[in-house]
């Protein structure tokens, strides 16, 4: 029923079906259940042929997150749930080119808004079999999360870093407290808090987008 959203030859076809997928009522996805969650999966990341397309990957990715969202983490399971993380961690390895550029740029950084929010889902759960899965109760996996988004905060492509820098500074002010100690949390913790005089305060979102400053604060 869904195969158009992977195969057809129109891209029209293939974005309006991943897009759709994430407007779907819970009830809707209670029935459809993993197997359309594992076709959304598979919809984000590039297939290797011609005529892949970043735009349809991207609505796949957006439309992941909806689905986390309406469904519920629980509801997703804790297989599941280490299967969305590591497809959105493959999502920032989308480096995919066209006629365009970067097209896999469109990709990454909805994957980096996606993952940044999944994570807060997960540990606001507190549902133990979930954090096992993922094993974010270890200082590692913190350790690859902020890696992943500093690896993007580096790119050339200046809303990319832009993206990076916010979600870095969002995941320091509302999950890193509930994370443990991780190498260089507290510098991290510096630059990214930097401007925020209280945890009730307003993020004061640094130029991300101004190479001088990134490279300069990065070395």
């Amino acid at each position: 029923m869904f195969k158009p959203s992977q195969t057809d030859h129109s891209v029209s076809v293939t974005r309006g079906f991943n897009m759709g997928f994430g407007a779907l009522s819970r009830g809707i996805l209670a029935t459809l259940g993993e197997e359309l969650l594992k076709l959304v999966l598979g919809n984000c990341v590039p297939k290797g042929k011609v005529g892949d397309d970043a735009e349809t990957r991207r609505e796949a990715v957006n439309s992941l997150g909806k689905i986390i969202r309406t469904f519920g983490i629980r509801s997703i399971g804790p297989h599941m749930a280490k299967e969305i993380y590591e497809t959105l961690k493959k999502c920032l390895d989308d480096y995919e080119v066209d006629r365009r550029g970067d097209v896999g740029s469109y990709v990454r950084k909805v994957a980096m808004l996606n993952l940044k929010d999944f994570l807060e889902i997960v540990i606001d759960a507190g549902h133990q079999p979930l954090i096992d899965a993922l094993g974010c109760d270890k200082k590692e996996f913190f350790q690859e999360f902020v890696a992943l988004f500093i690896q993007q905060l580096m790119e050339k492509i200046d809303q990319i870093r832009e993206v990076a820098g916010r979600c870095l500074q969002y995941f320091f002010k509302h999950v890193a407290p509930k994370a443990p100690e991780f190498a260089e949390k507290a510098q991290l913790n510096e630059l990214f808090m930097s401007g925020i005089d209280s945890p009730e305060h307003d993020l004061k979102f640094i130029d991300w987008r101004e190479p001088k400053f990134i490279f300069k604060e990065m070395r």
